[in-house]
């Protein structure tokens, strides 16, 4: 078996075309560090939820004997004494999968024209591999711009199995990603995007969560 690593630069430097140091574009894929910076891209999102405001100025400063991984623990651990941190941080989910959302789109769509180095990448990986051979892919990044290619070896996600349902291809995405998502038990009266993402904010602490998981499309 041959093991591919993604890690989060793959994203970041994914267009041939267009290296971080030569085209300092809007809409980048960011790297961990620069998931909350203040780019004029990440307003929106983090105006459609509010509840973040408080904890943000944190987030961007995170001290250099820290990780922002670090720091969104001591959050976790603070929502115990301190209970709005549970709205909080449930809008840090919401806003990361917002934001990356579009801003892989745009990236793709806009800068990438569905040429990237995750196109090349496969191409030579189903050229040069032994017949039988099987390829697992890990992943560190939360967008979906490698399964956007997947059609170069002829696979279609369209549920949350066919990550691994190939005979020679598994994906496995460890961080999730931005197009999983697991249902909840607690009753939701909102219907509707937005409504839905406030509602299971407002009830974070309180959310019965299952283990049932399904691939879904940016909250609108």
């Amino acid at each position: 078996m041959l093991m591919v690593v993604f890690g989060a630069g793959a994203s970041y430097d994914s267009v041939p075309s267009r290296p971080p140091n030569k085209f300092p574009l809007p809409h980048r894929p960011p790297l961990v560090d620069e998931l909350f910076a203040d780019r004029s891209e990440f307003a929106e999102p983090m105006s459609l939820f509010p509840k973040i405001h408080p904890i943000i100025p944190n987030l961007r400063a995170i001290p250099e004997d820290s990780t922002l991984e670090q720091e969104l623990e001591k959050l976790q651990k603070q929502s115990r004494e301190h209970p709005a941190r549970h709205g909080q941080l449930a809008s840090v989910r919401f806003y990361l999968q917002y934001m990356l959302s579009q801003c892989q789109d745009r990236w793709n769509e806009d800068v990438a024209k569905g040429i990237t180095n995750y196109n090349v990448l496969l191409d030579d990986i189903e050229r040069l591999r032994r017949k039988e051979e099987r390829i697992c892919m890990v992943t560190f990044n939360y967008d979906t711009l490698l399964e956007a290619v997947l059609h170069t070896i002829n696979i279609e996600v369209r549920d949350i199995h066919d990550y691994v349902a190939d005979e020679y291809y598994t994906l496995i995405k460890l961080h999730g990603s931005v197009n999983w998502a697991r249902e909840v038990e607690t009753v939701i009266d909102a219907n509707h995007g937005f409504d839905v993402a406030h509602e299971l904010i407002a009830k974070a602490d309180k959310l019965v969560i299952s283990q049932r998981y399904r691939i879904v499309y940016v909250v609108r």
